[in-house]
């Protein structure tokens, strides 16, 4: 039995104090040795009212939603005291303690009370208060009050301030049935009446509680209980507040928690509890981490849930997720899938092998317990048999559709069965090869086309697979018988071109296969096309653009494809500059390569390599045709503008005119 952890707190405690819980009536408090604590209770709802202050290092740190600051500092302090809404630093000096200037020989700290004392008195503080005593003779911290003993009397003050005065020179256990305890100096564990002696205890006794069955008690570190007029030892324990009684439930903590049931019976262990309360259903309890869980013992509850899927080789889990920290498999359980609801983890499990029956273990572990269960499955075994399975060869053909050779088929009809979300693989061995098909479904029948190379008719074993998982489920091992087909004799006839070669092809086929035969013949053509760059060319109706430089075009009509080579060539002019050197006009035709060049100005015509040309200037012409060969299909035609002939040969003219007009002024005649 486990019990069900009915909420944990997102609430964010300081983890390095202390806690533990009272009683309010119906409500749980929560208490911490801190500077000052928020109001904390505990039920249906957590409710937190104020802020934390405590002591860290030699600080004083407010924290407020996790979120820490410090409030003050000081050297060689031992500790601070709250009074009122004023925080005081409580000082070593020496071998002396400091508060307020006095000085002390001893510092109490113990749960939320704090005891400063000398020769002649003590001083309490606990909640904002400062009480002043006389030094008692003996005095016992408990978690909710303190009790002074004096030599007639006793003082009790518990964690609210309220005040006790007794009668009597002993400490205050608690009140029972049997009304109130006390324990004297001596260790007498007594009632009201001084003659009503219950036991002995020689350390601290503490009062937890009671059950229907009697008294618990803490006597220094043992756990004892007070039955028809005797004692029953129950743990040993280190630590008080992990110990709780009510009239329920009865929680006792040693290396672990135990939780019994009000007639002493034992319901389930925890383990990492560091304090504990109850009320009449729940438990409250925080943790060794800080963190505060609302327990509910529950005799039927389980917090793994599991059902089956039909056929049983697969478990559904439905984890509390109130119990989670962590799910382990045990040998021999694979995952298949988890995903999430609002309250649970649901988890898909198989068992590794689904060969395999037996039990199986799952542990879910959290921070209070780990919870073990055994699960089994009904398995269905995995099936795999060869419906049909034949060899089928051709010794002249291939299969078709293949672009490598194969001249033979193996056709398989498998059924299988496997009940599994992880999916299979079957694999079949046939040849020494190996091939694999990864299976859609959980049940059904493959029908299988191997193709292979086989020329002989001998009969051919079949290994067949069934894989999940990384693991063989099923192997088995079958003969099947080979035929041959003979070759289709009804061809047909196709002519194929393919650059210089004619292929004349008779094919034949049926279903599966072909036939083919093949005649080739030299068909040569001229694969070289020289053309000018940036022209368009029509080759075999096929259109294509001329780069500058070698390209491969290809021709690619059905049942025929050439390349063709194609050389781009460009114009050979690189440049056309002209000159006027007196009457003539000069014409520089600059080349890539020589080749003949043909220059035509007006009726002037002239042809030459070397591209140079001189003519006669005509002022009745302003442009210029040069013409460059490559071979009769392939030539190259530009027009080039003389701009400034007719300036120049205007402005000779004037120069001419204006030398004469001043050659016959010399002579008088003008």
């Amino acid at each position: 039995m486990v019990p069900k952890l009915l909420k944990i707190s997102d609430l964010k405690l300081p983890t390095h104090l202390n806690y533990w819980f009272s009683n309010e009536g119906n409500k749980i408090r929560l208490w911490s040795d801190s500077i000052k604590n928020p109001v904390i209770y505990l039920g249906d709802k957590i409710s937190v009212e104020g802020e934390w202050i405590y002591k860290k290092g030699s600080s004083v740190i407010r924290s407020i939603d996790g979120k820490e600051e410090t409030l003050s500092y000081a050297e060689n302090v031992m500790d601070y005291v709250i009074i009122g809404n004023e925080i005081y630093p409580i000082l070593r000096k020496g071998k002396n303690i400091l508060f307020e200037k006095e000085k002390y020989n001893a510092l109490v700290h113990k749960y939320a009370f704090k005891i400063l004392e000398n020769k002649n008195k003590i001083v309490v503080f606990f909640e904002g208060n400062e009480l002043e005593f006389d030094k008692p003779i003996a005095y016992r911290i408990n978690p909710t009050y303190i009790n002074l003993v004096y030599n007639d009397s006793s003082f009790i003050i518990d964690i609210y301030g309220n005040r006790r005065v007794l009668n009597r020179s002993e400490f205050y256990l608690g009140t029972s049935s049997k009304g109130d305890l006390f324990q004297t100096i001596a260790g007498k564990i007594v009632t009201e009446s001084e003659f009503d002696l219950l036991g002995v205890c020689t350390s601290e006794a503490y009062f937890l509680g009671e059950l229907s069955t009697g008294l618990v008690i803490v006597c220094g570190n043992k756990i004892k209980h007070y039955y028809k007029g005797g004692w029953a030892f129950l743990s040993n324990t280190n630590s008080l507040t992990s110990n709780y009684v009510t009239y329920n439930y009865l929680v006792v903590t040693d290396l672990h928690t135990t939780v019994y049931n009000s007639e002493m019976k034992k319901m389930f262990n925890l383990n990492n509890v560091h304090a504990v309360a109850a009320d009449r259903k729940n438990l409250f309890i925080i943790s060794d981490s800080k963190k505060i869980y609302v327990v509910e013992p529950s005799n039927d509850y389980d917090p793994i849930g599991v059902s089956y899927l039909e056929g049983g080789n697969t478990i559904i889990l439905n984890v509390d997720k109130n119990a989670l920290g962590s799910v382990r498999l045990g040998k021999g359980l694979i995952k298949v899938s988890e995903t999430e609801s609002d309250r649970s983890l649901i988890i898909q499990l198989e068992p590794t092998r689904l060969l395999s029956s037996g039990r199986y273990t799952i542990e879910v572990e959290n921070e209070l317990y780990t919870y073990s269960k055994e699960i089994t499955f009904s398995l269905v075994e995995p099936e795999l048999s060869l419906v049909k399975g034949v060899i089928i060869v051709t010794k002249t053909g291939r299969i078709k559709g293949y672009e490598d050779y194969y001249n033979a088929i193996a056709k398989l009809n498998v059924r299988f069965k496997v009940l599994s979300k992880l999916g299979a693989t079957i694999k079949v061995r046939i040849m020494s090869k190996e091939y694999s098909f990864a299976l859609k479904d959980q049940e059904g029948e493959l029908s299988l086309n191997i193709p292979i190379v086989k020329f002989d008719l001998n009969e051919e074993t079949v290994l067949l697979t069934l894989e999940r998982n990384g693991f063989v489920e099923v192997m088995k091992e079958y003969v099947i018988k080979v035929e041959s087909v003979k070759e289709n004799t009804i061809y047909t006839t196709e002519e194929v071109t393919e650059d210089a070669v004619k292929r004349i092809i008779n094919k034949a086929e049926n279903g599966v296969f072909k036939w083919e035969r093949i005649s080739e013949f030299p068909d040569p053509y001229d694969n070289v096309i020289i053309a000018k760059a940036g022209d368009k060319i029509n080759v075999e109706q096929h259109e294509f653009y001329v780069r500058q430089g070698v390209q491969e075009v290809v021709v690619v009509k059905e049942g025929y494809r050439r390349k063709y080579v194609v050389y781009g060539i460009q114009s050979p002019i690189k440049n056309v500059k002209s000159e006027i050197r007196g009457d003539n006009i000069l014409i520089k035709v600059e080349l890539h390569n020589r080749i003949p060049i043909t220059v035509i100005y007006g009726t002037q015509i002239k042809t030459n390599t070397d591209g140079l040309f001189e003519f006669k200037v005509d002022p009745t012409y302003s442009e210029i045709i040069v013409k460059a060969f490559y071979s009769n299909e392939i030539k190259w035609e530009h027009i080039y503008a003389l701009k400034d002939l007719f300036r120049v040969s205007l402005t000779n003219a004037r120069k001419i005119s204006e030398a004469i007009a001043r050659e016959l002024s010399n002579y008088g005649i003008i």
